[in-house]
Order: C-alpha cells, then structure tokens, then sequence
C-alpha cells in the first residue's frame, strides 16, 4: 500500500505544503492479521508509531477480531478501524493536517484533498473544500515494492527503509495483539 500512487501523491503534497499530521485513520475489513497489518504498516510509513495507546478486541469479529486501535503521539492521533468482513472489500485512508484533509477511498484508487480555508457561513471559522479529486489506479501494486527490495537482497542497491519499516510493522502487530489480549 505504501507505493500506491494516490498515497504517494499524499506524501508529496504534506511534505511540499509543510502540513502537519494532527489526526490519521486507516479503515479496513478482513482479518486483523491478514489485512489489518497493511493498515499498520501504512500508518506506520506515513506517522511513525512510537506506542500504543489502546486496542479494543471483540471476538465475534472475523479472524482475530481487533476492532479498533488508537495511538497518541503528541498531539497526533492515529486510529485503525475494522470495518467489516474481508468480502466487503475496505480499505481507506483518512488524515487531517493543520492546512488540508486528505481521503483515500475505493481501495485507495480515489484520491480527494480538500484544504481547511476561511467559512464563508460562519464568521471566524474555517472549513473544509474540495480542492482536487482524481482516481489513481495502480494495476501493478507489488512490483516495484519487489523489485527494490530484490536489488536489495542480491547488494546490487543499498538497503533502504522498506525492509526496517516491514521489521517495525511485525513487531508493532506483536505489540497490538498483546495489549488486545490483556483488553479481551
């Protein structure tokens, strides 16, 4: 999911704006292990996750049923949602920063950034407005992703942050199932 290119085209634009992550969600449906760790490893990419605040786990839920997990850090929030079970088909984005509001829907094929500007309903408030909407499909999710990191492994490129990142997302799941299992 990190090279999806409506999750790239997020990236550059907080990075070019100088916007500031106050609060990030990630939705997805389907087993915690199997589809919720690409949720994790995507928050933990885009916000790196220094600690876990709390984890809600239902055992009626598909899979391992974690249901929802939301981390502090600062004055970040960082919320991972179930939404259902893997046949329906979820996996969205949501942050908002200091300048705009970003959401990455249909699987995040649809990007849609909206900027935080003065109301021109309410006096002294601002609100949000579409600013760019566009559909990105990438046909060919894993192929760069497996190409870098197969340079990697034969030396032929220097080892870059994706391996670490994937290290970080095992040992964060460790750290989410066990604090769910403590909340059961």
């Amino acid at each position: 999911k990190r090279m999806d290119p409506t999750v790239q085209k997020m990236i550059l634009s907080i990075n070019h704006n100088h916007e500031k992550i106050k609060y990030i969600e990630c939705r997805y449906s389907g087993p915690f292990m199997a589809v919720g760790s690409h949720a994790v490893d995507l928050l933990n990419f885009i916000l790196p996750i220094k600690g876990i605040q709390s984890v809600l786990r239902h055992i009626s839920i598909e899979g391992d049923g974690y249901s929802s997990m939301m981390i502090g850090r600062g004055n970040e929030l960082i919320n991972l949602s179930y939404t259902g079970k893997r046949h329906e088909f979820i996996f969205e984005l949501d942050a908002v920063t200091d300048k705009s509001r970003y959401q990455l829907t249909e699987n995040l094929i649809k990007y849609e950034k909206s900027r935080l500007v003065k109301s021109n309903k309410y006096s002294g408030y601002k609100e949000y407005f579409v600013s760019e909407s566009k559909s990105l499909e990438n046909t060919s999710r894993f192929v760069a992703y497996l190409e870098k990191m197969y340079l990697q492994v034969q030396g032929k490129k220097k080892s870059s942050k994706n391996i670490t990142k994937s290290i970080e997302t095992q040992v964060l799941m460790k750290k989410i199932l066990e604090k769910g299992q403590k909340h059961t």
